[in-house]
C-alpha cells in the first residue's frame, strides 16, 4: 500500500519491519501476561525451549503451505532451503503453522511439562499467538505483497499500488479485517482465561475460532480454488478446525469423567 520506508541510504520492507516488530512485541506482551498470574507457571528454561521449538514448527509449517500453495499456483516448485530462509523473504501461508503447531507442539509440550501443565501452557500460548496475528498482518497491508481480497465497492476498499502485486481497483483490505478480529479475538481470550473450565479450553477455542474466522475470510480473497471451489488455505483450515473440536470434546469429556 505504501513504499518502502528510507532511512539514509537504506531501503527497509514493511513486511520485514512488521514480522520482527510483532515478535518483540508479542514477547513484551507474552512477559507482562505472564507475571500476571493468570495463565499459570513454568519453569523459564523449559519455556523458552518450548517457545523456539514453536517458532521452528510455525515457520516451517507455513513454509510447506507456502511452497504448496505457490506450486498450485504458478506450477513451479520452490528449493526446500526456501524452508529455513528468514522470516522476512515470505512465502508465508499461515494455515501451515496453525497445523502444525496443533498436530506437532503437544508431542514435545507433554514430553517437558506433563499434559495437564503442558495444555495451560498452550493457553498462554493461544493469546500471545493473537498479538503476534496482529501486528505482523499489517506488513501484508503496508507492503501489498497480494493478501488483499476481491475488488469491492464498499468505502474502505483501498488501492494497493506499491509492492510485488499493485492493485488498480479498491479491494477488500483483509490484512486488516486479519488483526482487527484477533484483536477482539485476544481481548475474549484473555478474559475467558480467568473463566476456563479446563487447561486446553483457551488454546482449542484459538484454533476453532480462528481458523472459521479465516475459512470465511478465505471467501474474499484472491486464492485460487485447488478444489471444487476451496483454496487450499480453506482445506487446510477445515483441518484444524475440526482436529481441534475433536480435541476440545476429549478433554473436556475426560476433565467431566475424572
Amino acid at each position: 500500500m505504501l513504499p518502502n520506508p528510507v532511512i539514509g541510504s537504506c531501503e527497509l520492507s514493511w513486511y520485514a519491519l512488521f514480522q520482527y516488530m510483532g515478535v518483540g512485541i508479542m514477547l513484551g506482551f507474552g512477559h507482562w501476561y505472564y507475571k500476571q498470574g493468570i495463565s499459570g507457571k513454568w519453569p523459564i528454561r523449559h519455556a523458552i525451549l518450548l517457545f523456539w521449538y514453536g517458532g521452528i514448527l510455525a515457520l516451517a509449517g507455513s513454509r510447506l503451505a507456502g511452497m504448496a500453495a505457490y506450486y498450485l499456483t504458478t506450477g513451479y516448485s520452490l528449493p526446500l532451503s526456501v524452508i529455513w530462509q528468514w522470516p522476512h523473504y515470505g512465502h508465508f501461508s499461515w494455515c501451515g503453522s496453525l497445523l502444525f503447531l496443533l498436530l506437532f507442539f503437544p508431542v514435545f509440550g507433554r514430553y517437558l511439562l506433563g499434559k495437564s501443565r503442558f495444555w495451560q501452557y498452550l493457553d498462554f500460548v493461544a493469546v500471545c499467538l493473537c498479538m503476534l496475528t496482529i501486528i505482523t498482518k499489517q506488513g501484508c497491508l503496508f507492503s501489498g505483497d497480494g493478501c488483499y481480497g476481491i475488488p469491492t465497492s464498499l468505502p474502505w476498499g483501498m488501492h494497493f499500488a506499491y509492492g510485488k502485486v499493485p492493485s488498480l481497483l479498491p479491494v477488500h483490505p483483509t490484512p486488516l479485517y486479519d488483526s482487527l478480529f484477533h484483536l477482539f479475538l485476544l481481548a475474549f481470550l484473555y478474559r475467558k482465561n480467568s473463566q476456563k473450565r479446563f487447561n486446553g479450553q483457551i488454546a482449542l477455542l484459538y484454533f476453532i475460532v480462528s481458523a472459521i474466522f479465516y475459512l470465511l475470510l478465505e471467501t474474499i480473497r484472491i486464492n485460487p480454488p485447488v478444489w471444487i471451489s476451496f483454496t487450499l488455505p480453506q482445506m487446510v483450515y477445515l483441518l484444524v478446525s475440526g482436529y481441534a473440536w475433536y480435541l476440545y470434546a476429549t478433554i473436556q469429556y475426560r476433565n467431566k469423567t475424572d
